[in-house]
C-alpha cells in the first residue's frame, strides 16, 4: 500500500498451524517372560536406530524408515530401565490399518524379542494425529561440558 511517497507494507499473514499427518504409535518394553540370559550372546542391545531400521523392514511393503521415529525414555526400575515410543507416520500405500494389526500380532512382538538381546514386546498400539517433524529444524546442539574447575 502507498500513501503519497511512502511505502506501508501489507500485514504478514498470520503463521500456519504446524502440519498433522495419521501415524502409529506404539510402545516397545521389556518383559520378564523371556529371560535375556538365555538369548544368543550374538544379538544387538537394543538402541532407537536400531528399532528403526528393525520396523523399517520388518513392516509391511514401503513404510521406509523415513517414516519411523523411534525415542528412547528412561525409566526407574523393572526389567529395564528404559522404554521405547515408536511412531509410524502413515505415508505410503499401507494404510494405518495394516500398520496397526502388524504391530499388534503376536507373532510380530515375538519377532521382535528374538531379534534383540533385551526381552521386547510391544503394547499400546493406537492411532495418533501427530505433528510433522520438520526437515529443516536443526539438530539440538550437545551438551556443553562442565566448566573447568579452579583450584
Amino acid at each position: 500500500i502507498t500513501f503519497g511517497q511512502l511505502a506501508v507494507p501489507a500485514p504478514s499473514p498470520p503463521p500456519l498451524p504446524p502440519p498433522l499427518e495419521d501415524a502409529v504409535d506404539w510402545v516397545v518394553f521389556c518383559t520378564s517372560l523371556t529371560s535375556a540370559a538365555s538369548k544368543p550372546e550374538l544379538l544387538p542391545a537394543s538402541s532407537a536406530e536400531l528399532l528403526n531400521e528393525y520396523f523399517a523392514s520388518a513392516l509391511p511393503c514401503c513404510v521406509g524408515l523415513a517414516n519411523v521415529q523411534t525415542l528412547r525414555r528412561s525409566l526407574s526400575g523393572g526389567v529395564c530401565d528404559f522404554e521405547y515410543d515408536v511412531r509410524v507416520f502413515v505415508r505410503s500405500n499401507v494404510s494405518a490399518e495394516a500398520i496397526a494389526a502388524k504391530a499388534s500380532d503376536l507373532v510380530f512382538s515375538l519377532l521382535l524379542d528374538a531379534a534383540f538381546k533385551e526381552p521386547l514386546r510391544i503394547r499400546e498400539v493406537r492411532f495418533a494425529l501427530a505433528l510433522v517433524p520438520s526437515p529443516f529444524a536443526p539438530p539440538s546442539p550437545p551438551a556443553l561440558p562442565p566448566p573447568p574447575s579452579t583450584p
